[in-house]
């Protein structure tokens, strides 16, 4: 059993994992079935009945929501308890904590780590400002690397082949706008530099090269 309901007059849900221990216990609005007020909602997965979410709720309020790998260790833990996400907790699969990020009253980025598990990509902040960007590919390598060197306002970018080879690198000012920026774009093969590829204003003037940014990639080649 993992979940038993009572419908009456001061409804409730308690969630039981595989061996009959309690994880959950919401309680139901007075006024009206469905309508969570306190404790803990246990979600499963529809497909596997995997734990998925756990909700946790006071005077009606959801405060904090929390999602799991499938195998039950925690994933992410959002915090918003003013109805607005003040700070997320990232976790490795086997529980270790990976990060925390700190969030403003518009729900922006703030200061600490944060982690998107879907494309591989991790980002840090500090004082409202990305400081290090990067993704990983499908092989555990690294794609794409973009830090920033906050004393000389620069971005120093670096860009890989699917092995996790070097295969472009390049800096921007840290003004600098996509498709708008002037730079000089170094090629490597086997981790050595092999050729420079000029940018103006975002044309490029030799040359051929993907690069990536906040949310695509884009081939540049001269005509």
């Amino acid at each position: 059993m993992k979940q038993e309901e009572s419908r009456v007059e001061k409804g409730y849900k308690k969630t039981y994992d595989e061996n009959g221990n309690t994880i959950g216990v919401l309680s139901y609005a007075d006024y009206g079935y469905g309508v969570s007020w306190n404790g803990e909602d246990v979600i499963f997965d529809d497909e596997t009945f995997e734990l998925k979410t756990k909700n946790y709720y006071k005077d009606g309020v959801q405060i904090k929501s929390e999602a799991f790998f499938p195998n039950g260790d925690k994933k992410i833990i959002f915090y918003n308890p003013r109805k607005k996400i003040t700070k997320t907790e990232y976790f490795d699969s086997n529980g270790s904590s990976k990060g925390i990020m700190e969030y403003n009253e518009q729900e922006q980025p703030v200061s600490g780590t944060r982690f998107n598990y879907y494309d591989g990509r991790e980002t840090k902040y500090e004082n409202g400002k990305m400081v290090y960007d990067k993704i990983m590919n499908e092989g555990g390598h690294v794609a794409y690397e973009k830090t920033l060197n906050i004393s000389q306002n620069k971005f120093y970018v670096k860009v890989f082949n699917g092995d996790g080879s070097l295969h472009f690198s390049y800096e921007l000012p840290d003004n600098a706008k996509d498709d708008k920026f002037t730079a000089e774009v170094a090629e490597y093969k086997n981790n050595k530099p092999v050729n420079k590829i000029k940018f103006i204003n975002g044309i490029i003037q030799n040359g051929k090269l993907t690069l990536h940014y906040d949310s695509y990639t884009k081939t540049y080649e001269r005509k």
